[in-house]
């Protein structure tokens, strides 16, 4: 897949420009909020199954306040936290903004249905000028993905320190993941200007799993992973390993 094949089959639409800080919004969810709610919740459609990790099934009535038991091997888990990333993104969303984007079209979708759980979250800058891209990896021993705490917290405190940040959702295991990682850097390629974010000087940012995906796709290229388009590398990376990974 090259560049013009996503341009033509994956379409982007127009970013909105945005330059209000973005303001605290009154709390739409609470630890006892089900998780099924969230996920539900008519900003959050089609893709609200992407904010938890989608390996094992969640119960009817798992809430905010239950998300440790659906995230083995980390700690430290802050439902405020949480709490705090998914309010920002339904306010976005709420406000028209597009928060989510599918990294592969949709005859790949239908021809591996794997890929229909896959694509970047958007925390946009609100800083005046241009800005520098950054796209974080969770962890998750590449069985599943803690983006929940592990990529959408920094996403969020990224974007409110001057970057475009985006929170990469992507298939467990090693080789998948660095080719949905390659993939969603082609994307944001194909799609800069679209998208209104610069690549140049991107950087790459993951925890544990998430981690060496970075250091993967910084060392090996995205042309390793089945991208055949030659993307830059990245300007910085910033990876920290931690876990049984």
């Amino acid at each position: 897949m090259n560049a013009r094949a996503i341009n033509e089959t994956s379409p982007v639409k127009p970013v909105r420009p945005a330059v209000k800080m973005r303001q605290v919004r009154k709390a739409l969810f609470t630890g006892s909020t089900p998780l099924r709610e969230v996920i539900h919740a008519p900003y959050f459609k089609p893709f609200g199954r992407l904010l938890f990790p989608t390996t094992w099934p969640i119960p009817r009535q798992a809430t905010l306040s239950d998300l440790r038991a659906f995230l083995p091997w980390y700690s430290e888990i802050r439902t405020k936290t949480s709490i705090e990333v998914l309010t920002a993104l339904y306010g976005d969303a709420k406000s028209g903004e597009t928060i989510f984007y599918p990294i592969y079209t949709e005859a790949e979708q239908a021809e591996m249905p794997a890929k229909r759980d896959t694509g970047l979250f958007f925390f946009r800058s609100r800083a005046p000028k241009r800005h520098r891209t950054a796209v974080c990896s969770a962890g998750g021993g590449f069985v599943y993905v803690g983006a929940i705490h592990d990529s959408f917290p920094h996403a969020l405190a990224l974007s409110r320190r001057g970057y475009d940040a985006f929170a990469l959702i992507y298939r467990p295991g090693a080789k998948t993941a660095c080719e949905d990682l390659a993939r969603a850097l082609a994307f944001l390629f194909a799609h800069e200007q679209e998208l209104g974010i610069s690549m140049e000087g991107y950087s790459l940012w993951g925890g544990s799993a998430g981690a060496r995906m970075s250091a993967w796709l910084s060392d090996y290229g995205t042309g390793a992973f089945g991208e055949r388009a030659r993307l830059a590398a990245p300007g910085g990376r910033r990876a920290a390993v931690h876990g049984p990974q």
